[in-house]
């Protein structure tokens, strides 16, 4: 899950504030979501393909 940090924080994750990280294990991130550390990103759709051009003539 992509998250934000919401202040700064050290330990088995180290974040600044304003960092955006993807941490993928669970506990870590119900621990830091529920101290108030962390925040879940939105991730826009179809970002993977922005920037990409359509080649047909």
């Amino acid at each position: 899950m992509k998250v934000k940090a919401l202040k700064s924080f050290s330990g088995a994750i180290s974040m600044y504030a304003g960092e955006v990280r993807d941490i993928q294990t669970q506990a870590i991130l119900d621990d830091l979501i529920e101290a108030g550390y962390i925040e879940p990103v939105a991730q826009r759709r179809g970002a993977k393909n922005e920037g990409k051009r359509d080649n047909a003539e």
